[in-house]
């Protein structure tokens, strides 16, 4: 008689701010998960001042139970948790506090060169761009919720609690798609919306028809790779609008939105050109079942059948 399970051993995923312990059993051949444990460091307090609620919800992003106790999930999609809640806690503290001030929680990491530049610099980004966000719909509260209210209601008992559902969207709608039954993520795809989204947002799409050509293939590409950031672009395209209609303070917060969406795209296709920055440069990968693989499905479905 054939035993039909091994004995169970148990692992740990340790990143900086957070860590997955998990049981893995060997059953004919298949490891499988289960059992899983799952602790992080929390930032800013859920009953403190707007700001701090704020950076509490996203120092809690992804949430764990997305991974409904790692059950039938391969180690890969458990590291790639781990990776997106290590970024989610650089944001959430990088929310609270001034880059190259006393408070940066990146200056001493910069410092002990456990991170480099391109990183303390993308990881400001990534805060700078819900931190400016937050302060265009504080600034411009009243005419933001009545719009977005008049056009597809209001769900939400504050600005902070709408804020708090963009990051939602942005960052656990991206790491959602790890949990589909398959899943293919093409680098190159990422880094042609980057190009174009440098264009778009320095208004250097070329005229005429190849202008709608670009256009239409950026959003081709963002529906087919990105989540789907409702609350965010309902909000921007709002903003857009008042700024349209002479409310001249919001100008300000869309140019920075831009410069910093485009600051974001520069830097990532610099590390897609420089040697230097290799470990920086996104992998084609794909995710089948829970289990992540270099690579695209569409070379090994041409490799089964050559």
């Amino acid at each position: 008689m054939i035993e039909e399970f091994s004995e169970q051993e148990q692992h740990q995923i340790n990143g900086r701010h957070c860590y997955i312990k998990y049981l893995s059993t060997r059953r004919r051949g298949n490891y499988l998960l289960s059992d899983a444990e799952y602790g992080y460091q929390s930032v800013g307090l859920p009953h403190g001042t707007e700001e701090e609620k704020i950076a509490f919800f996203i120092s809690a992003l992804p949430d764990a139970k997305l991974l409904d106790g790692g059950k039938n999930f391969g180690c890969g999609v458990l590291q790639a948790w781990v990776g997106y809640k290590d970024a989610c806690v650089n944001i959430a503290k990088c929310f609270l506090s001034t880059k190259g001030e006393v408070d940066d929680p990146l200056l001493p990491l910069l410092g002990k060169g456990e991170i480099d530049k391109w990183a303390y610099e993308y990881k400001w980004l990534e805060a700078y761009l819900y931190k400016n966000l937050w302060h265009l719909i504080c600034d411009n509260s009243r005419l933001i919720t009545l719009n977005l209210d008049k056009n597809w209601g209001y769900p939400f008992t504050s600005i902070a609690d709408l804020l708090c559902e963009i990051v939602r969207g942005d960052i656990e709608g991206e790491f959602s798609r790890y949990l589909l039954s398959s899943y293919e993520y093409k680098g190159w795809e990422i880094d042609q919306i980057d190009k174009l989204k440098r264009k778009m947002h320095k208004d250097k799409f070329p005229e005429g028809e190849k202008e709608i050509e670009e256009e239409k293939k950026f959003w081709a590409l963002i529906d087919k790779n990105s989540a789907k950031a409702i609350w965010y672009d309902r909000v921007i395209a709002i903003a857009y609008e008042l700024a349209d209609r002479g409310v001249d303070k919001i100008k300000t917060y869309l140019d920075i939105n831009s410069n910093n969406i485009d600051a974001m795209a520069r830097l990532r296709i610099k590390s897609s050109r420089d040697p230097a920055l290799k470990s920086h440069r996104r992998k084609s990968h794909y995710c089948v079942e829970g289990v992540i693989t270099e690579g695209t499905l569409r070379q090994k479905w041409k490799d089964r059948k050559a």
